[in-house]
């Protein structure tokens, strides 16, 4: 685990901030590195972090549209926040968003759940720019969470006042899947930006899962030399346990640290 020492050593001459969003269907779970202009990706601690106080980082994908003011539209989203909503509009639970992501696919478009997510946002069925605008407005929420919440391990840690994230360079990593169409990319890439993030990347899914498994194995000492025979998989697979090994992070979209 890092200490505070060692984070206020990766803070020093700071030059970016990544943060990484796994945005699953069922799930969302956000990691940051803070950068520094003399240091490797992956001689910095990564956090997973703590959207919410006292919650594990895993957040479900539930979420509810409010306000009616473009200044105060907000989503409110996660188990918690959700089921505080409804107890304050119990009679309105036809108003809650879920599996939002799968009105992106074509071969989800036509199921009961993806419809109920279009009528839910008053959108016309397969209406993408009304689905675009819902995932800004959700990510707009999840981007100024992630801030506050990576500024508060270093307010707590270091027990002095946090640095202005908003003011540092940001990179913004966020899963796709493989299969997904480029306009359900191009969704994904303008509500992003839309929301305030900069310089987004996406990232396909199985390659960041890959990597994430190579290096618990790594990591547990069950795997200690990589050698691969094929010679069309090889290079793509020891790519992803490299970058796995050296980043530990979703740098899948560029070379190595």
């Amino acid at each position: 685990m890092a200490t505070a020492s060692n984070r206020t050593q990766a803070a020093a001459h700071v030059e970016h901030l990544r943060f990484g969003i796994d945005f699953g269907t069922g799930t969302l779970v956000v990691a940051a590195q803070w950068i520094s202009s003399n240091q490797r990706i992956d001689d910095v601690p990564i956090d997973y972090l703590q959207l919410r106080p006292r919650q594990d980082p895993e957040i479900e994908q539930t979420a509810v549209w409010v306000g009616d003011d473009e200044a105060e539209v907000a989503v409110k989203y996660g188990r918690m926040d959700v089921a505080q909503w409804r107890q304050e509009n119990p009679n309105d639970d036809d108003k809650i968003i879920e599996l939002a992501k799968l009105g992106l696919h074509e071969a989800f478009l036509h199921s009961p759940a993806v419809k109920r997510v279009f009528s839910v946002i008053g959108a016309r069925h397969g209406d993408l720019g009304s689905l675009q605008e819902f995932i800004t407005y959700h990510l707009r929420c999840v981007r100024r969470d992630s801030i506050e919440a990576y500024q508060k391990i270093f307010r707590d840690e270091q027990a002095t006042r946090s640095p202005d994230f908003e003011s540092i360079p940001q990179q913004w990593y966020i899963t796709v899947p493989s299969l997904a169409t480029e306009n359900a990319n191009g969704v994904m890439l303008n509500a992003a930006r839309n929301a305030g993030m900069e310089r987004v990347n996406l990232v396909e899914e199985p390659l960041c899962a890959a990597a994430s498994a190579l290096f618990q194995l790594h990591a547990k000492g069950r795997i200690q030399v990589c050698c691969f025979i094929s010679e069309i998989y090889g290079p793509v697979l020891t790519r992803c346990f490299r970058k796995a090994i050296a980043s530990r992070f979703w740098t899948l979209d560029g070379g190595l640290p």
